[in-house]
């Protein structure tokens, strides 16, 4: 039977490395947690769960941390979560198993993130290769990925992470930021790099440079990319909190051209009309809000779509059914309001009960 070991790369995460390493446990044969430089109890946590731990000294260049771990686990696979990072409850060993027995490409998780959205949280989906067999390598000093050899396989594994919650993202982003920009001066026509600044610059809300970088994907190559729907999404949200309204409208109808079944997309697209007719309200009643609903509509009939490369959860479902009720409720449609209010209480499951009129 092929072994496998759980890889970590960690500093100063004794908040976490614990949870992660516990819910790991029983999937793998043995852990190994390589220590960047903690000046925590990180180590000593990591011991004690029983992880090898390796001293290994900062270069400010993830992939050479990554590589170096993978050579000292010399498993037959492996399983890489980030400290901040645990296995989701009810999740199957079975499943890693099968496919470690059935094919040598890379296995794809779906990394369930937290976000803090005013104040509720949300939840963001990503596949990212984790399951990895011998031989792989990272590439990239920051954002890395592995380089399989692929088409990696959609694995029903899910492993949850909350280190995009306010709490611990901006000293993420404090740590990121200069080394985004120093790979950025390195190779200043790579559309994944101009992507994450785009993403470090939301976190500081710098809606201005969001949208310089977001833009500047796009023009260096970012279409076809796995994280263009992202980035779409993520552009239209930056445009309107820099008050670049009329650019935000021309990408949402290119985007929603571009990607007619995301729910991300067109739900991005209602927010900015809801905007509009905020800084519009001679309009509002005859064409934003409208316009808002029929997107939040169309959200519901795409739904929740699981294997979607990304995706916020609930857009599809809950959230655009919230929304909804919000417009009945402004527009006095009481009976259409309770009923959506009744979908968006049940999370991830609400389907369409009306037609646009």
């Amino acid at each position: 039977m092929s072994e496998l070991c759980l890889v970590v790369i960690a500093r100063d995460e004794a908040r976490c490395i614990g949870r992660c390493l516990e819910s790991a446990a029983p999937f793998v044969d043995r852990m190994l947690v390589l220590d960047t430089g903690s000046k925590d109890d990180t180590a000593v946590i990591a011991s004690a769960h029983g992880a090898t731990v390796h001293s290994f000294p900062w270069t400010g260049h993830f992939a050479q941390a990554r590589n170096r771990s993978l050579s000292l686990a010399n498993a037959d696979w492996n399983l890489v979560l980030d400290a901040d990072e645990w296995i989701a409850p009810g999740m199957s060993r079975e499943v890693l198993r099968r496919h470690m027995d059935s094919s040598k490409a890379g296995g794809l998780l779906r990394i369930r993130s937290e976000i803090d959205v005013g104040d509720r949280v949300e939840a963001a989906e990503t596949w990212i290769p984790r399951l990895l067999p011998r031989g792989v390598q990272y590439r990239g000093r920051i954002h890395e990925q592995p380089m399989t050899m692929g088409p990696d396989r959609h694995l029903e594994f899910v492993v949850l992470h909350d280190g995009y919650r306010s709490a611990m993202s901006f000293s993420k982003n404090q740590r990121n930021l200069p080394l985004i920009e120093q790979f950025l001066a390195e190779d200043p026509t790579n559309p994944y790099l101009h992507y994450q600044m785009g993403v470090q610059c939301e976190v500081t809300q710098d809606w201005k440079a969001a949208c310089h970088h977001y833009e500047n994907a796009r023009r260096c190559g970012a279409a076809g990319l796995p994280f263009e729907n992202a980035m779409d999404s993520r552009n239209l949200y930056a445009l309107g909190q820099a008050g670049r309204m009329e650019d935000a409208l021309t990408l949402g109808l290119q985007a929603r051209e571009r990607w007619p079944t995301s729910a991300d997309i067109h739900f991005a697209f209602g927010d900015l009309c809801l905007s509009v007719a905020a800084k519009d309200p001679a309009r509002a009643l005859d064409t934003w809000l409208p316009a808002a609903e029929a997107s939040w509509l169309r959200c519901l009939e795409i739904g929740e779509v699981a294997d979607s490369d990304s995706r916020v959860l609930g857009r599809g479902s809950h959230l655009a059914a919230h929304n909804l009720a919000v417009i009945y409720e402004y527009c006095g449609q009481k009976e259409r309001a309770l009923a959506y209010r009744q979908m968006a209480a049940k999370p991830c499951s609400a389907q369409p009960v009306h037609e646009q009129t």
